[in-house]
């Protein structure tokens, strides 16, 4: 069977953590991403989106660190670098700070900042050239090479 936590653990399906994100009442357990019931500085959740749980991961890693070096560490924070919303192709919505932006604009900063946060030369180059074919109506010419069986074994 599967062992839930304790009701006085739990809030709206969430975890309730600290300012270091550490369970309430259990503080060398971390909860980070969409379970951790973090709030921010002025009470409000934080939203559930991969910037803020990629956050989260970072900062308990550091906290960690910090904590088994036996040094202080400040609260958890974050400062959001913006949101970029593809709306269709070559057209997307971009808030950065209190710039708005719309558009073919907005849909090349999006891309440009996606492909940016990709590892590996190859892999952006890939990306790159899938995406110019796409641009002139093709589409899925990166070949990713998988060998992977999809299929269930048949029962004898």
């Amino acid at each position: 069977g599967i062992d839930y936590l304790p009701e006085h653990y739990c809030e709206r399906g969430q975890v309730r953590v600290n300012d270091h994100l550490q369970l309430i009442g259990a503080s060398d357990v971390y909860a980070i991403g969409d379970i951790a019931g973090a709030k921010d500085e002025f009470g409000n959740p934080h939203p559930k989106l991969a910037q803020w749980a990629s956050a989260h991961g970072r900062y308990a890693a550091k906290h960690i660190a910090n904590d088994l070096a036996k040094k202080p560490s400040d609260s958890f924070r974050y400062r959001d670098k913006g949101t970029l919303i593809p709306i269709g192709d070559w057209y997307a919505s971009a808030k950065i700070g209190p710039f708005i932006f719309h558009g073919k604009f907005a849909w090349w900063l999006r891309r440009m900042v996606y492909v940016m946060s990709v590892p590996g030369i190859s892999r952006k180059l890939r990306i790159i050239i899938d995406w110019t074919f796409h641009s002139f109506g093709f589409r899925h010419i990166v070949d990713l090479d998988l060998d992977v069986d999809v299929c269930m074994p048949e029962k004898e």
